[in-house]
């Protein structure tokens, strides 16, 4: 009975998720955790650019069968839940990526990329739900939709940045800012200035509302030069405070060594027959029912 009804809040989270990928969200006001040590700044975006982008070229490919994820959301009747899914993962940088979380069998959600396109799908029968979109528009469009295959791959490090974004500091974090054309922050990453790994990745809206952030911590080595989060934290806040988490505990994670055929087929779109709305991301980040 009790896997059963684990099941049922996680297709009523599915819910929750399809609701505010469509729509913005005005979160509280957040600081970053306290630094337990301080070292000096890299001094210049260039330097910044330099070292993330390096270490984001040592990510390896992965996978993982037993690791976790946990929600955390409001119910309908505005009563908070969670549940808790087993998390199956691949990932091959520096786009291919496919996440699946699925409970007693049933495929609750499925996230991937590839290089020209992304999906997003929930996958029972209750919901029916398929989102897509080029790699081309989402970049642009980290707001649009918060809980994106794209966001899961800088959170395990794949983050790349250039010197046309800005560099600043707070406490022990250096903070790389990426700005609109008017201005307005579109996101801000903080790198920890002792290890420079990525401690959390805040995204904006175009008013320049935090609409959601991403928060690694515990990393470990998975092999030499290469180290990735055991945790991630990703929230969707919400205008009343109801807000969305979902919190990846990573096991058992080993090097991931794709055939042909796996490459040309975890990291493809499903088909859409059988989905009753598919929804495609426009060129202004906003999804469009086809």
């Amino acid at each position: 009975m009790s896997k059963r009804l684990d099941t049922y809040r996680c297709l009523i989270f599915c819910t929750a998720v399809a609701a505010m990928s469509l729509t913005g969200c005005q979160p509280p006001p957040r600081t970053i955790p306290d630094a337990q040590r301080l070292c000096p700044s890299m001094g210049s975006i260039e330097e910044a650019a330099e070292a993330i982008n390096e270490r984001s070229s040592k990510s390896l490919s992965l996978r993982s069968d037993v690791s976790r994820c946990t929600i955390k959301y409001y119910t309908k009747q505005g009563r908070q839940d969670s549940s808790r899914c087993t998390l199956h993962l691949r990932t091959f940088p520096p786009d291919r990526l496919y996440f699946m979380c699925e409970d007693l069998g049933i495929k609750i959600l499925i996230a991937g990329t590839n290089p020209d396109d992304f999906w997003f799908c929930l996958k029972p029968r209750e919901i029916n739900a398929y989102w897509q979109g080029k790699r081309a528009d989402l970049a642009g469009c980290a707001a649009a939709m918060w809980f994106s295959p794209g966001n899961l791959l800088e959170a395990f490090g794949v983050v790349r940045i250039d010197r046309n974004w800005t560099l600043a500091g707070e406490g022990n974090f250096d903070i790389v800012t990426r700005t609109r054309p008017d201005g307005s922050a579109m996101k801000k990453i903080y790198i920890d200035r002792c290890d420079y790994l990525v401690g959390r990745i805040e995204y904006f809206d175009r008013d320049g509302v935090l609409t959601s952030d991403m928060v690694m911590t515990d990393y470990f080595s998975v092999e030499e030069g290469m180290q990735i989060p055991a945790r991630v934290r990703i929230t969707s806040y919400a205008p009343d405070g109801r807000n969305t988490d979902i919190e990846i505990a990573l096991k058992n994670v080993k090097l991931f060594m794709p055939t042909e055929q796996q490459l040309n087929g975890l990291f493809a779109p499903p088909g859409r027959k059988g989905y009753e709305h598919v929804y495609e991301l426009g060129s202004d980040c906003k999804f469009f029912e086809q």
